[in-house]
């Protein structure tokens, strides 16, 4: 059990009073990131700032009940939940996620490393078969440090990118349930679709594995069996189905699938494959050529800018905010540097990755 100078007893405490206070607002999600500011001022979060803090709170009998299966994050840890607000800490050890919205919302707090948030703006114009279809621009772009604070609004207020330079990065949320007027999260993918998340249930993840598993050894049987995938799903299924699987389905081995796809795939389908492979594009730079072995950390901003951008337009924007943690580095030199540490075959690769983006790269 928790030990009254604890810690997480503070924590519990103040989460608590939160609470509380909370309450007396009716529950008011606009007002609830005003409220954790006013309590956490002076709290000491560093007690959870590593994984091997958070194991040793496991042993706490009323920690370990709290804890849930989440894919969020490499190790997802909940240490507080009273019914309408809960506090978790991400854990982040080299992977990222793509753009998304919220439906609760919440204060985040960077305990460990750094990362870049960028921000995007997002206008709904129509529905194509179930996927959704409008304007996608960045707008804001901040680099997290241990220290920092975020706030988390709902709905499709701020929907965002986060890329994380260290690993690990840590960050802890005191934020509210989801609620229901926010509908789900969803999923932005430049230049214009946004996907309902919540399709992506059990039975969804389990056909993905079952397509990837067959994609090793037997192209045959995936090659069937992906075919049936698209006919039977709607458009939203589709593009998340690419987005999870862009790996396999943009090898050469599969570019027969590509025009099945098309053909099979419903009305949306053309703006599903130009959202995929931006999509891999962007990946390509932020999983590759910013994790390249001589790439340092003003590169690593550079190229993850260029990762958030769907345009050149937008990416002088975003260059210009973040001027000040680039000292002098620009997207070219950043990647010229990356491609110094990769084999001579990733060059054809940036200059696909240019095309795709309209950007000059080297």
């Amino acid at each position: 059990m928790t030990t009254v100078d604890s810690p997480l007893h503070r924590l519990a405490e103040v989460a608590a009073a939160i609470s509380e206070e909370w309450h007396g607002f009716d529950r008011d999600i606009e007002v609830f990131p005003a409220v954790v500011a006013r309590h956490t001022v002076q709290l000491d979060l560093t007690p959870f700032n590593t994984l091997a803090k958070q194991q040793q709170l496991l042993f706490d009998s009323d920690v370990r009940e709290l804890q849930t299966t989440s894919s969020f994050s490499d190790a997802y840890f909940k240490l507080y939940d009273d019914g309408h607000l809960w506090v978790e800490v991400l854990n982040w050890w080299g992977s990222d996620i793509n753009i998304h919205d919220h439906n609760f919302s919440g204060v985040q707090f960077q305990l460990d490393g750094k990362s870049i948030d960028v921000k995007y703006k997002y206008s709904a114009d129509v529905t194509v078969d179930g996927l959704e279809f409008g304007g996608i621009a960045p707008g804001a772009v901040r680099l997290w440090e241990p220290g920092s604070t975020s706030v988390v609004l709902p709905g499709d207020a701020e929907p965002h990118i986060v890329y994380h330079l260290d690993e690990p990065t840590v960050s802890l949320l005191i934020r509210t349930h989801p609620r229901p007027e926010y509908s789900t999260q969803h999923n932005y993918f430049p230049p214009g679709c946004r996907a309902d998340y919540t399709v992506v249930d059990n039975g969804f993840r389990t056909n993905l594995k079952i397509l990837r598993l067959l994609d090793r050894a037997q192209p045959d049987d995936f090659r069937e069996c992906f075919i049936r995938t698209i006919s039977r799903q709607d458009a939203n299924e589709n593009l998340l189905t690419f987005a999870k699987l862009m790996d396999i389905l943009f090898r050469e081995r599969n570019a027969d699938l590509i025009p099945v796809f098309l053909d099979r795939g419903g009305p949306a389908s053309w703006a599903i494959i130009d959202a995929a492979r931006r999509y891999h594009a962007s990946n390509y730079i932020s999983e590759t050529l910013r994790k390249s072995p001589t790439v340092g950390t003003r590169e690593a901003i550079a190229l993850t800018v260029l990762a958030s951008a769907p345009n050149a337009e937008t990416l002088d924007g975003l260059m210009i905010q973040v001027e000040d943690h680039l000292e002098g580095t620009d997207v070219r030199a950043a990647t010229r540097k990356a491609l110094a540490g990769l084999s001579k075959a990733h060059t054809a690769e940036v200059e696909r990755v240019s095309r795709v983006l309209d950007v000059e790269l080297i």
